[in-house]
């Protein structure tokens, strides 16, 4: 269970920062529609919660969505194979091998944070 304070939320906010698209607050579930957050009633965040400030270090559950793992992009060797001599060769092979190095290496991380996230549901 993520969770983060009012206040910090109306940070990011006015910062412009990556925001979460749901959270949960005094049994009131907040969709963000662009940077406004409503409730299911169509009350706004400024109406519904911060009409004393009094609650501002209060916290908000974050509702996280499922979100699909994406496969990986199949890796041509048409562009190795195009190469005019051999060390433009390899070096379009280094080059091809350092991206399939990063993208397995970001997929392989959102894969354990899947896991992780499935695991603490339990």
């Amino acid at each position: 269970m993520k969770t983060i304070k009012i206040i910090d939320l109306l940070n990011k906010i006015a910062n412009g920062e990556e925001l979460p698209n749901k959270f949960e607050y005094d049994n009131l579930t907040f969709k963000r529609i662009n940077n406004y957050y409503v409730n299911e009633d169509g009350d706004s965040l400024q109406n519904s919660i911060l009409t004393n400030f009094a609650n501002l270090n209060d916290e908000v559950e974050i509702i996280e969505e499922d979100k699909k793992i994406e496969k990986l992009p199949y890796y041509s060797l048409e562009k190795i194979q195009k190469a005019k001599n051999k060390e433009e060769h390899y070096k379009r092979r280094i080059e091809l091998l350092e991206k399939r190095v990063e993208d397995y290496h970001n997929k392989i991380n959102e894969l354990i944070d899947k896991v992780n996230s499935l695991e603490n549901k339990q």
